[in-house]
């Protein structure tokens, strides 16, 4: 199966449900700020498959970039922290 056709499955999947954005754990409130981010990141061979698929907000995806979520936890913390 393409990475396009999977992508397409996995919104149509989820766009009835509510969203919350695994990385931050706000609500996803539009579609249009929805993307897929990939909980193993591809850079680290993780897969375009639904077992490692998350919903997450664009710009939490962007920031998380290649990080792996725990990684990408720690730099908010140390944020949060002013560390």
């Amino acid at each position: 199966m393409s990475r396009a056709t999977l992508m397409k499955q996995w919104r149509k999947q989820i766009n009835s449900k509510t969203l919350f954005c695994y990385l931050c754990g706000e609500l996803i409130l539009r579609q249009a700020d929805l993307s897929a981010d990939h909980v193993i990141p591809k850079s680290k061979g993780g897969p375009t498959e639904d077992h490692n698929l998350r919903p997450a907000h664009k710009s939490c995806n962007c920031a998380k970039s290649d990080m792996s979520l725990e990684e990408f936890r720690r730099l908010m913390y140390s944020k949060e922290k002013g560390s």
